[in-house]
């Protein structure tokens, strides 16, 4: 066997072990995903208003849709 062979033949194995993998893990991408958010304060409280309900509307819209929260 020549060398360029022998160097294809090993660089071979692990491209398509890695293009195998991404063809599994490609569906997972594609899945909506949503995040659970807690806080021990009630809604009309100042830091949910003011931060961590419009910081949720800023992740829903800067991922299109993909994460919900």
């Amino acid at each position: 066997m020549t060398l360029f062979k022998s160097l294809t033949a090993r660089a071979g194995l692990p491209a398509a072990a890695a293009v195998a993998a991404l063809a599994v893990a490609a569906p997972s991408y594609a899945a909506d995903i949503t995040l659970k958010m807690h806080t021990f304060l009630p809604p009309i409280a100042n830091p949910p208003k003011t931060f961590l309900n419009p910081w949720a509307k800023k992740v829903e819209e800067a991922s299109k849709g993909k994460l919900k929260v």
